[in-house]
């Protein structure tokens, strides 16, 4: 009888010869590793895939757009900014890191290293919200007007299962008192289950924002959450030459 082969490796099987119970029987056993380093494989691919999966729904939820979703610090040239930010991303601790706040003109690359700060984070597992004070406002108006009761305080429950969150480009937005009363309970919130509040904004939309009527408490608790303050004072890089 011709001896069976792996018909992954083609490693011939060794026959082993068994008594049970008076019988004598030959049973082929393989030789190799083929099915368990096949199975490790396969899980391994699983856990890949799982991971992916788990990844894609974090940058969904965090309402980031591709473009952003690219952006790593591999890409950005180096300065002292930075390098304070990768070492924010590589000590970030849930429940417990300060807020940043990236103030300086237009095109000088703020948005983008909170966005590069937030990529790193998902890939460790955080749950992070990189979006405009404008848009995360109209989710909150349209929760109001829904006909579910339950609408807005889903969305601020939503809201506090974010372990990183970054309000960019602040000041741009236009205020009324339902928009200054929501605004400020989001901060408050946010703040109050010490969940990490980042800004990114042009230095004369927070003096825009001051001469708000009410919006100085709302600074005030932005000044307090946001610890690491970098100025950004150099040229655009979106100016064409």
């Amino acid at each position: 009888m011709a001896l069976m082969k792996c018909p992954h490796c083609g490693k011939p099987y060794e026959i082993k010869t068994f008594t049970v119970m008076g019988v004598t029987k030959n049973l082929s056993v393989s030789q190799c590793n083929c099915i368990d380093e096949i199975a490790e494989k396969e899980r391994l691919k699983n856990e890949l895939e799982e991971k992916k999966r788990i990844l894609e729904k974090k940058f969904k939820n965090s309402m980031m757009t591709p473009v952003f979703r690219e952006k790593t610090f591999s890409m950005i040239d180096d300065s002292p900014q930075k390098r304070k930010c990768i070492e924010y991303a590589k000590n970030f601790k849930r429940h417990q890191s300060v807020g940043l706040s990236l103030i300086g003109k237009v095109g000088t690359g703020k948005t983008t290293l909170l966005a590069c700060v937030c990529n790193e984070l998902m890939i460790k597992g955080y749950n992070c919200l990189f979006t405009q004070v404008t848009d995360l406002l109209d989710k909150f108006i349209a929760a109001r007007r829904s006909n579910d009761e339950r609408a807005e305080e889903k969305l601020t429950n939503w809201l506090l299962e974010f372990d990183f969150v970054v309000l960019d480009d602040i000041g741009r937005e236009k205020y009324t008192e339902t928009r200054l009363e929501l605004v400020f309970k989001i901060v408050d919130k946010l703040i109050s289950h010490k969940i990490p509040i980042s800004i990114t904004a042009n230095p004369e939309m927070i003096a825009k924002l001051k001469k708000i009527p009410d919006f100085e408490a709302i600074l005030d608790r932005l000044n307090e959450a946001c610890q690491l303050k970098f100025e950004f004072n150099g040229e655009s890089y979106r100016r064409v030459s």
